[in-house]
């Protein structure tokens, strides 16, 4: 027996040397890895009764040419066909809802796939190094794309448009020279690989009222504003800065925005993770209205000033751990606002450090004058979590 099936009829492994392999019928599912790095295989026929591919099922199997899969499949797992370097042509079933990440990734000899109106999403670098791909069917059905899913195609690098827009209007990837960006008016979901290889040519983006997904989409080395239609239900923007539409939460301020110093409007609750994060700015002050600040949100070599109870407190990032959501939210730590309102010289001694690689040093200026005097003499070293007594 060349099959090793489960009792639950799964294929666990497959160890035969045939060129055409049929599975047999009976068989629900194929296991992890099961003919994983086969070098004989040439076509596969998969029986109606197979419901599930798992991950990396056909992972390496170079010589495999063509597929039948079975229109009862319900899931294709990860990876399911990475790196089958000579298979040609593809269609996916009906049935599959969502097609996962690498799922055909670097099938060089890959030509033509044929999606069908099931399924609804398409995940990070599913056809990614697909470099012979340059017939793609993508339905009205799909309304969401992760990242470099198309990379390396021909499908891409052919694609006679300027905004390279698919499915429920999905922008996939603006491939203009204008460095002043309008997204056309009907995009709904722009995905986060939008602008790969233009990041640096990117200096405005204007968003239509249709837009309802940005997906991290707008993180450019030399974006200077963001703007955002009125009508728009979800975003908003204020000065070059895109908000949520309420604006209580700060989602991005463009990294090439290059001011002494911002005031975050006291609208703001929190800050998104990665939202200031490189930017040229390196002064912001932050009110006390804002309850959460996300990972990363700001970069090494900023200063931040907090505003609490009529002070103004500095505190100096010399790595961008310190200003994050456990910093302020766990609940075994004393977190940065407890830290302003509670620190004395006996709390500071009783400052203990996590065995961490990364740490941040915070300065503490504009406090009660013996607490700065101590922690100008005792630079205390913080691990990522914070302070904690």
């Amino acid at each position: 027996m060349y099959f090793d099936i489960t009792p639950k009829n799964v294929i666990k492994k497959y160890t035969g040397t045939e060129t055409h392999v049929v599975i047999p019928d009976g068989v629900t599912e194929i296991g992890v890895q099961a003919f994983a790095k086969n070098n004989t295989m040439v076509s596969l026929e998969i029986p109606e009764s197979v419901n599930i591919i798992h991950q990396e099922a056909f992972l390496l199997c170079k010589k495999l040419v063509s597929v039948k899969m079975p229109k009862t499949l319900k899931f294709l797992e990860q990876g399911a066909f990475r790196r089958c370097e000579s298979l040609q042509s593809l269609r996916i079933p009906d049935g599959i809802k969502e097609i996962k990440g690498g799922m055909f990734g670097e099938c060089q000899e890959l030509t033509s796939v044929i999606i069908p109106d099931s399924v609804k999403s398409i995940c990070d670098r599913a056809f990614s190094g697909c470099c012979s791909l340059e017939e793609i069917d993508i339905p009205k059905s799909v309304t969401a794309i992760g990242k470099n899913v198309f990379d390396g195609t021909l499908w891409l690098k052919n694609h006679p448009n300027e905004f390279v827009i698919v499915g429920d209007g999905v922008l996939v990837s603006y491939r203009g020279e204008n460095p002043d960006v309008t997204i056309p008016e009907g995009v709904k979901f722009l995905t986060q690989s939008v602008f790969y290889g233009n990041q640096e040519n990117i200096r405005s983006v204007f968003i239509p009222e249709t837009v309802t997904a940005l997906n991290d989409s707008l993180h450019c080395d030399n974006l200077q504003e963001i703007n955002v239609s009125e009508q728009n239900l979800n975003y908003s923007s204020v000065d070059g800065v895109l908000y949520n539409k309420t604006q209580s939460v700060m989602l991005i301020y463009p990294h090439g925005k290059k001011l002494p110093c911002f005031c975050i409007p006291n609208t703001v609750t929190e800050i998104q993770e990665y939202c200031a994060f490189h930017s040229e700015t390196k002064k912001f002050i932050i009110p006390e209205t804002v309850k959460e600040i996300g990972y990363f949100a700001f970069s090494e070599g900023t200063t931040l000033i907090f505003e609490r109870h009529g002070r103004q407190i500095p505190i100096f990032l010399e790595f961008p751990w310190f200003v994050n959501s456990y910093a302020i939210n766990r609940k075994d730590a004393l977190g940065v606002w407890e830290f302003m309102e509670n620190a004395t010289i006996q709390s500071l001694l009783h400052i203990r450090t996590y065995a961490y690689r990364y740490q941040f040093t915070a300065f503490c200026y504009d406090m009660d004058s013996e607490i700065a005097d101590y922690l100008r003499e005792n630079i205390t070293a913080v691990a990522r979590f914070a302070i904690e007594l």
